[in-house]
């Protein structure tokens, strides 16, 4: 499961990078930033999610 989740924050930073850079040229600063940053709190969510329900936090 910890590989599962530095893969899945590694896609998410991914997406992230390919959307920003996408949207370079169409869309506002503001709105680019925050999109990246819903992603990237997709990405921490998702692997905290991961790691907690796999049992390889400390403490479990």
């Amino acid at each position: 499961m910890e590989i599962a989740a530095v893969i899945f924050v590694l896609v998410m930073l991914g997406i992230a990078f390919i959307s920003f850079r996408v949207l370079k040229r169409t869309v506002k600063l503001a709105f680019r930033l925050l999109l990246v940053l819903v992603l990237l709190l997709a990405a921490a969510t998702g692997a905290v999610a991961l790691l907690y329900f796999g049992g390889f936090l400390p403490g479990q």
